[in-house]
């Protein structure tokens, strides 16, 4: 896992050095049609580290006969992870995205007093939107754009005593982009994930940060 945050880190460090590549890519010296290509429609990849913190309900499961009920006791480690994005800005204050996302690190005891560590995936399909668009469309060109976030999936995990360890999801939240020149991004986000049956109960927030890249 280490080495995954450390390659991402590299990734997130290596983008942010395009801020000193040549003029031809930097922001401040784009010509007026190029300034707008970031708010207009187009396709992106993404991909950030993230930090989670637990929100765990005292019950993870639909009721206490489940296979696999657990009762939360005391303290919950919080994980770290990292996130995966394709998504594509359709209209100007519309965008659709599909998200990845893997944690590891969340570790708590049952009542009973046994240890698990859990891995966390989660795949959603989200729709974000840019409520500020119109208003900030003429503030610095529009690079800073700030958006909400809303969505849903399946999240899994392979770690509780449980048949499946799959449940249908929700992703809510915010975060804001900022297009330091034509194609690249630095993306900071925070979402708010909530599972539903066998999962139900396995809440938590994470905060991201990364990077995109525009195609087209």
């Amino acid at each position: 896992m280490k080495r995954v945050i450390s390659g991402l880190l590299s990734f997130v460090a290596v983008g942010m050095l395009a801020v000193v590549v040549p003029k031809t890519v930097i922001a401040d010296d784009w010509d007026d049609e190029e300034e707008l290509f970031y708010i207009e429609g187009g396709s992106y990849f993404a991909g950030g580290i993230s930090y989670l913190a637990e929100d765990f309900a005292n019950k993870i499961g639909e009721s206490s006969t489940d296979k696999g009920f657990h009762r939360v006791d005391g303290h919950v480690k919080t994980a770290e992870g990292f996130n995966l994005i394709f998504g594509r800005r359709a209209f100007e204050y519309v965008g659709l995205e599909l998200q990845f996302e893997f944690s590891d690190g969340f570790q708590f005891n049952d009542e009973d007093g046994k240890r698990f560590d859990l891995k966390v995936y989660s795949t959603t399909l989200n729709m974000k939107t840019y409520p500020l668009y119109s208003l900030l469309k003429s503030v610095n060109e529009g690079r800073i754009q700030p958006h909400l976030i809303s969505g849903a999936g399946i999240m899994v995990t392979r770690d509780l005593d449980i048949d499946t360890g799959a449940s249908a999801a929700v992703r809510v939240g915010g975060g804001l982009d900022y297009y330091f020149s034509e194609r690249w991004a630095i993306n900071l986000q925070s979402t708010y994930m909530l599972p539903f049956g066998q999962l139900k109960g396995l809440r938590y927030i994470t905060t991201s940060l990364g990077l995109s890249y525009r195609l087209e």
